[in-house]
Protein backbone atom coordinates (compact mmCIF):
# COMPACT_ATOMS: atom_id res chain seq x y z
CA UNK A 1 0.00 0.00 0.00
CA UNK A 2 1.09 3.42 -0.73
CA UNK A 3 1.78 5.39 2.18
CA UNK A 4 2.01 9.20 2.59
CA UNK A 5 3.29 11.12 5.82
CA UNK A 6 3.30 7.49 7.53
CA UNK A 7 -0.69 7.86 7.28
CA UNK A 8 -1.98 5.15 5.41
CA UNK A 9 -5.00 6.27 2.62
CA UNK A 10 -7.12 5.06 0.39
CA UNK A 11 -6.16 3.94 -3.35
CA UNK A 12 -8.75 3.34 -5.71
CA UNK A 13 -8.38 1.31 -9.03
CA UNK A 14 -11.21 2.13 -12.26
CA UNK A 15 -12.44 0.22 -15.28
CA UNK A 16 -14.82 2.52 -16.74
CA UNK A 17 -16.79 0.95 -19.48
CA UNK A 18 -19.84 1.48 -21.92
CA UNK A 19 -22.10 0.09 -19.27
CA UNK A 20 -20.41 -0.54 -16.05
CA UNK A 21 -18.02 1.17 -14.18
CA UNK A 22 -15.83 -1.25 -11.80
CA UNK A 23 -14.08 0.15 -8.31
CA UNK A 24 -11.58 -1.96 -6.80
CA UNK A 25 -10.72 0.06 -3.84
CA UNK A 26 -7.86 -0.73 -0.64
CA UNK A 27 -9.07 0.65 2.34
CA UNK A 28 -6.43 2.76 4.96
CA UNK A 29 -6.16 -0.60 6.99
CA UNK A 30 -5.79 -2.89 4.26
CA UNK A 31 -8.97 -4.59 3.27
CA UNK A 32 -10.27 -4.92 -0.21
CA UNK A 33 -13.50 -3.67 -1.74
CA UNK A 34 -14.90 -3.61 -4.92
CA UNK A 35 -18.03 -1.52 -6.44
CA UNK A 36 -19.93 -1.69 -9.87
CA UNK A 37 -22.28 0.99 -11.03
CA UNK A 38 -23.83 2.22 -13.88
CA UNK A 39 -21.14 4.42 -16.38
CA UNK A 40 -24.55 6.37 -17.20
CA UNK A 41 -26.95 7.50 -14.53
CA UNK A 42 -27.26 10.92 -14.50
CA UNK A 43 -30.41 11.00 -12.34
CA UNK A 44 -28.57 9.18 -9.72
CA UNK A 45 -24.67 10.75 -10.48
CA UNK A 46 -22.49 13.00 -12.84
CA UNK A 47 -19.90 10.28 -12.70
CA UNK A 48 -19.30 6.72 -11.26
CA UNK A 49 -15.80 7.12 -10.17
CA UNK A 50 -16.68 9.87 -7.80
CA UNK A 51 -20.14 8.84 -6.92
CA UNK A 52 -18.09 5.08 -6.14
CA UNK A 53 -15.67 7.09 -4.36
CA UNK A 54 -17.96 8.81 -2.19
CA UNK A 55 -19.45 5.55 -1.15
CA UNK A 56 -16.59 4.09 -0.06
CA UNK A 57 -15.76 7.22 1.95
CA UNK A 58 -19.16 7.81 3.33
CA UNK A 59 -18.73 11.16 2.06
CA UNK A 60 -22.40 13.10 1.10
CA UNK A 61 -22.28 14.67 -2.38
CA UNK A 62 -22.94 17.95 -0.72
CA UNK A 63 -19.48 17.68 0.94
CA UNK A 64 -16.02 18.59 -0.56
CA UNK A 65 -14.40 15.17 -1.30
CA UNK A 66 -11.66 15.04 1.47
CA UNK A 67 -8.61 13.96 -1.22
CA UNK A 68 -6.56 14.09 1.76
CA UNK A 69 -7.64 10.74 2.58
CA UNK A 70 -6.58 9.31 -0.96
CA UNK A 71 -3.41 8.33 -1.94
CA UNK A 72 -4.07 6.97 -5.48
CA UNK A 73 -6.44 6.34 -7.96
CA UNK A 74 -5.89 4.47 -11.13
CA UNK A 75 -7.88 4.15 -14.30
CA UNK A 76 -8.77 2.33 -17.50
CA UNK A 77 -11.12 2.47 -20.08
CA UNK A 78 -12.12 0.21 -22.74
CA UNK A 79 -15.09 3.08 -24.00
CA UNK A 80 -12.26 4.31 -27.17
CA UNK A 81 -11.10 0.73 -27.63
CA UNK A 82 -14.64 -0.49 -28.02
CA UNK A 83 -15.78 2.47 -30.38
CA UNK A 84 -12.49 1.63 -32.80
CA UNK A 85 -12.87 -1.97 -33.11
CA UNK A 86 -16.86 -2.00 -33.56
CA UNK A 87 -16.20 1.18 -35.78
CA UNK A 88 -18.65 3.34 -34.11
CA UNK A 89 -18.07 7.04 -32.62
CA UNK A 90 -17.75 9.94 -34.81
CA UNK A 91 -15.13 9.86 -38.14
CA UNK A 92 -11.43 10.90 -36.97
CA UNK A 93 -8.73 11.86 -39.38
CA UNK A 94 -5.15 11.97 -38.13
CA UNK A 95 -2.40 14.56 -39.38
CA UNK A 96 1.03 13.63 -38.58
CA UNK A 97 3.62 16.23 -39.81
CA UNK A 98 7.67 15.78 -40.92
CA UNK A 99 9.27 15.88 -38.06
CA UNK A 100 7.34 14.06 -35.38
CA UNK A 101 8.64 10.66 -36.14
CA UNK A 102 9.22 8.18 -33.37
CA UNK A 103 12.42 8.88 -32.38
CA UNK A 104 15.57 9.04 -29.91
CA UNK A 105 17.76 11.55 -31.93
CA UNK A 106 16.09 15.17 -32.20
CA UNK A 107 15.09 15.85 -35.63
CA UNK A 108 17.25 18.51 -37.12
CA UNK A 109 15.61 21.53 -39.07
CA UNK A 110 14.90 20.84 -42.99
Amino acid sequence: MIQSSGEAKWQFQIDRGGTFTDIVANSPDGAMQTRKLFSEKPEAYRDAAVHGFRQFLAVPDAEPMPVGQISCVGMGTMVATNALLEREGEKTLLFITKGFGDRERPVSPA
